[in-house]
C-alpha cells in the first residue's frame, strides 16, 4: 500500500496539481490581507474577525469545489499518462489502487490546508494578535482538514465515473448545500456541512458570515467532536463502498 501511495504522489510531479495547492492557499491569504486592511476603523478586532472568517469561507469553498478540482486534475493525469492498467497489473488489486488514490488526495488536502494555516498564523503574528487567536487558527486548520476527508471518495468517484461534469456537479452541490444545511439540525446528513458546522464554535460566525450571539445554540463545542467523528466514520464507509464499486467495474 505504501508503494502505491508513493506512486500516486510521484505522478503529480510536473503537473498542475502541486502548484494549484500552493496557489489556492496564497489566494485566500491575500484575500485576508486585503479585506482586513480595508476594514472600517470602527470595526474592533478586525484582523481577528477576518482571520476566523477566512476559514469559514475555506470550508465552504475548498471542501467542496476545491476537492473536486483536485480530483479532476488527478483523473486528468491518469488519463493522459494511461497509467491505470499498468498499476493494476503491479498492484493485483484495484481496491488497493483506489484507496491509495484517496490517501494521496487526503495528503494533498492536508498540504494545502496546512499552507493556509501557516500563512494565516504568520499574518496573525505580524499583526500582533494574541496567542489564543493562533491556537484558534491551528484548531480550525485541523478541523477543516479532517472534515474534508469523507468528501474525497465522493468527489473522486463522481470524477472517475461522470468525468468533469460529475465532479463539478457534486462540488457545486456541496458549495450550495453546505452553508444552507450547516445551521440546521439535519446537518449531520450532509458530509459537506461537517467542516462548515465544525468551525462555528471557534469562529463564532454563522455560515453566512454573521457574528453569532453568545447564547446561540450553534456555539455548542460538542459539535466539533460530532463533526470529526462523523467525518471519520463516513470516510471509512465511503472508501469501502467506492473501492468495491471501482473494483467491480474494472473487473479486478
Amino acid at each position: 500500500m505504501y508503494r502505491l501511495f508513493r506512486s500516486e504522489l510521484l505522478k503529480s510531479k510536473r503537473t498542475l496539481l502541486r502548484p494549484t495547492l500552493f496557489i489556492g492557499a496564497v489566494i485566500f491569504s491575500i484575500l485576508l490581507l486585503i479585506v482586513a486592511n480595508l476594514a472600517p476603523d470602527t470595526l474592533e478586532n478586525s484582523w481577528e474577525h477576518y482571520t476566523k472568517m477566512i476559514f469559514n469561507m475555506w470550508t465552504i469553498s475548498f471542501n467542496t469545489l476545491g476537492i473536486s478540482l483536485l480530483c479532476i486534475l488527478t483523473e486528468y493525469t491518469e488519463k493522459k499518462n494511461n497509467t491505470y492498467r499498468s498499476i493494476y497489473v503491479e498492484a493485483r488489486s484495484t481496491k488497493r489502487v483506489w484507496v491509495a488514490k484517496i490517501f494521496a488526495l487526503a495528503f494533498y488536502s492536508f498540504m494545502t490546508t496546512a499552507l493556509l494555516t501557516i500563512f494565516v498564523c504568520i499574518l496573525a503574528l505580524l499583526n500582533h494578535l494574541e496567542l489564543n487567536t493562533i491556537i484558534s487558527v491551528l484548531e480550525m486548520g485541523g478541523i477543516t482538514w479532517i472534515t474534508s476527508l469523507p468528501i474525497i471518495p465522493i468527489a473522486l468517484f463522481c470524477t472517475h465515473n461522470f468525468k468533469t461534469v460529475g465532479a463539478l456537479g457534486i462540488g457545486f452541490f456541496g458549495f450550495i448545500s453546505a452553508p444552507i444545511m450547516a445551521p440546521e439540525n439535519y446537518w449531520i446528513f450532509n458530509p459537506y456541512s461537517y467542516g462548515v458546522r465544525g468551525v462555528v464554535p471557534i469562529t463564532k460566525l454563522h455560515p453566512n458570515g454573521i457574528v453569532l450571539e453568545n447564547t446561540s445554540e450553534l456555539l455548542n463545542t460538542h459539535t466539533i467532536t460530532v463533526a470529526i467523528l462523523l467525518a471519520l466514520i463516513c470516510l471509512a464507509i465511503f472508501t469501502l463502498v467506492t473501492s468495491f464499486i471501482f473494483s467491480q467495474r474494472e473487473g479486478n
